[in-house]
C-alpha cells in the first residue's frame, strides 16, 4: 500500500538566546533524524517522555513550523 504520510530525516533545533541583545549562547536539538511512513488504513501513534519532541514533530507535520532539515510528504 502506498504511503499517505512520509517523513524523511527530520531535524529541528532551537537557538538558546540570552541578554538584552539576544546573543545566541547555544542550541537545543528537538528532533534528530526522524523518518517514518504511514500507509492508508494504518493507525500510528507517537509516544515518548516529556520534552522528547512529540509536539515539535506534530507541528512540523501540520506545517505550523519549518524543520531545520528533512522533508514531509502528504499523498506523495
Amino acid at each position: 500500500m502506498e504511503a499517505i504520510l512520509k517523513v524523511e530525516n527530520l531535524k529541528k533545533s532551537f537557538s538558546i538566546r540570552k541578554g538584552i541583545f539576544q546573543k545566541k549562547i547555544g542550541e537545543v536539538n528537538a528532533l534528530c533524524g526522524v523518518s517514518f511512513e504511514v500507509s492508508g488504513k494504518e493507525t500510528f501513534g507517537i509516544v515518548g517522555e516529556s520534552g522528547s519532541g512529540k509536539s515539535t514533530l506534530g507541528r512540523i507535520i501540520l506545517r505550523l513550523e519549518e524543520p531545520t532539515e528533512g522533508k514531509v510528504f502528504f499523498l506523495s
